[in-house]
């Protein structure tokens, strides 16, 4: 096709408990920027955002196509990490604590923890554990204060509990 780009693009899945989690990574905008999403049940839990000139400064040189697969990849094994954690709390009593304690990041904005905890919360509720999902959601309000998306959701857990 004349005049028109064919950008690289990535796409996998990963399952977490019962449910198929979608990982979607291309390249878009201008200036150019590799962008992943995260997507459950239709729905997009989580934009990873990265500018490709940045990529492009750490290995000089690198196929595009092997940058948005490596973008995609650094992803996919980051929340690899958090489910992992998440796994084995699910079985106590202190199920929540040890799950924050174990997925922790340090150097993750109050946003981007936020959203993590949303994910957790989900697979929680998929595993009828709607207490353990309410201490989550109110931890991830304490992130994103005044998110109405999430005190809504807190509302609604409240009547489950």
């Amino acid at each position: 096709m004349i005049g028109q780009h064919v950008y690289p693009g990535k796409t996998s899945t990963r399952r977490v408990g019962n449910s198929l989690l979608t990982f979607q990574t291309e390249l878009r905008g201008d200036p150019p920027t590799v962008v992943t999403i995260v997507v459950l049940r239709g729905r997009t839990l989580r934009t990873f955002t990265q500018a490709l000139a940045e990529l492009e400064a750490r290995r000089p040189g690198a196929p595009l196509v092997r940058l948005v697969d490596e973008a995609h990849e650094r992803v996919v094994a980051r929340l690899n990490l958090q489910v992992k954690g998440a796994a084995r709390a699910a079985a106590s009593d202190t199920a929540t604590a040890t799950l924050l304690d174990e997925t922790a990041d340090e150097s993750a904005s109050p946003g981007e923890r936020a959203s993590e905890l949303v994910l957790l919360a989900v697979e929680a509720v998929d595993k009828l554990e709607y207490q353990g999902a309410l201490d989550l959601l109110e931890t991830a309000l304490e992130c994103a204060p005044g998110d109405p998306r999430l005190e809504r959701s807190i509302a609604r857990l409240r009547e489950l509990v």
